[in-house]
C-alpha cells in the first residue's frame, strides 16, 4: 500500500465510524489517517508500514487490550511507538496495567481536538524530541543550548520535523518575525447544519485560499480541527495586523462551494509579533515558544466573540 509520503501516519483501531470520522477531520492535514476494524489486520499494518501514532478504541477492541498492546511492542520498530488508548475507566489498577502493557497515554470521550493534539504531542515528545532537536541543531550550526522552556514546542501546538526545521531557518532571517494563529469559526455548527463531508470541503477550500495568501518566505501550517498557524518573516507587527484583516474580509466575503450547498464562514485570528534582535540560537528558540503561548491566548481571546482579530 502506497501512503502520501508528505504526512505521517496515524492508524485507529476501531469499528466506530463517528469516532473515525472524528479523527480525520481532526488530523486532517498534519497525518494520513488510516483505519482497521480488526486486531490482526492493524497488526500486520504494523509489521509493514511506519506509523507515527497508533490510537485504540477499547470499546471496539476484539482483542483484550493488554494481549494486543503486548503483541504491538514484540513487531520490530513498535518497542517504543506511541499508542494512545480511548477509555473512560479510570481504575488505578486498569490503568496501571495498560501503561505496563505498553500504552503511552489516554484519551478520554467525548473525544475534544484539543486534548488529541495534547496527547499526541506528549506522546512524540517521549519518542522523537530528541531526534528533532539533533536535527534542528546541525541546521542552526550553533553551539548554544537550547533553554528548557524549548521541551513545550510539542505541548503547545503540533509541529512536524519540517515544521522545526522552518522555525530553526528563522534565527538567520532578520526580525522581525510575526505568528498568526487562524481558527475557522463555528466549526462545530457547520458539521450540524451541513454535515462532516461539507465541513471537509469548507477546511480544504479554506486551506486553499490561505495558501493563495502566501508570500514566497511565509510558511503555512495546519494544525487539524480548521487551525492553521502562518509564520510571517521579515513582518512587523503593524503589516501582520493588516495581513491578518485582509484575510479575515476575504474568507468572510468568499462563498464556499460544497456538494450540499455554498456557504459562507469566518475565522478568528490570533497575532503576536517578535520584533527584538535575538543575539543567539537559544534566545530565538525561547522567545519563539513563548510567542507560541501568546498567540494562543491571543486566539482564544478573538473567539469569544468570533470572526475577530487579536494582537497580543
Amino acid at each position: 500500500m502506497k501512503l502520501p509520503d508528505s504526512l505521517p501516519t496515524a492508524l485507529i483501531l476501531s469499528s466506530d465510524l463517528s469516532k473515525i470520522s472524528f479523527f480525520k477531520r481532526a488530523l486532517k492535514g498534519s497525518y494520513y489517517v488510516m483505519d482497521a476494524k480488526e486486531s490482526m489486520i492493524a497488526l500486520e499494518w504494523l509489521k509493514t508500514m511506519s506509523v507515527e501514532i497508533l490510537i485504540l478504541d477499547s470499546k471496539t477492541l476484539d482483542e483484550p487490550v493488554l494481549n494486543l498492546c503486548k503483541h504491538i511492542r514484540k513487531i520490530p520498530g513498535c518497542e517504543t511507538l506511541p499508542i494512545l488508548l480511548i477509555t473512560n475507566k479510570l481504575q488505578k489498577t486498569f490503568t496501571i496495567d495498560c501503561l505496563k502493557a505498553g500504552v503511552s497515554d489516554f484519551l478520554h470521550e467525548p473525544l475534544s481536538t484539543e486534548e488529541l493534539y495534547e496527547r499526541i504531542a506528549v506522546a512524540l515528545k517521549s519518542r522523537f524530541v530528541n531526534k528533532k532537536m539533533s536535527l534542528i541543531t546541525a541546521k542552526i550550526q550553533s553551539r548554544s543550548r537550547f533553554p528548557q522552556t524549548t521541551r513545550s514546542f510539542l505541548n503547545r501546538l503540533l509541529l512536524d520535523n519540517k515544521t522545526l526545521s522552518k522555525i530553526s531557518e528563522q534565527k538567520q532571517i532578520a526580525m522581525p518575525l510575526s505568528l498568526l494563529l487562524i481558527q475557522l469559526d463555528h466549526i462545530e455548527k457547520i458539521e450540524t447544519v451541513l454535515g462532516e463531508l461539507a465541513l471537509d470541503e469548507v477546511i480544504e477550500a479554506l486551506t486553499a485560499l490561505l495558501e493563495d495568501k502566501l508570500r514566497p518566505s511565509d510558511t503555512l501550517i495546519p494544525q487539524g480541527g480548521g487551525k492553521f498557524l502562518l509564520l510571517l518573516p521579515k513582518t512587523p507587527t503593524n503589516k501582520a495586523l493588516g495581513i491578518a484583516e485582509e484575510i479575515r474580509k476575504e474568507i468572510s466575503a468568499t462563498p464556499i462551494q460544497t456538494k450540499k450547498k455554498p456557504t459562507r464562514v469566518t475565522v478568528s485570528i490570533g497575532s503576536i509579533g517578535m520584533e527584538n534582535p535575538l543575539a543567539n540560537a537559544g534566545e530565538a528558540y525561547e522567545q519563539f515558544d513563548l510567542s507560541l503561548m501568546r498567540v494562543k491566548k491571543a486566539l482564544d481571546k478573538a473567539q469569544k466573540t468570533g470572526n475577530k482579530i487579536i494582537s497580543t
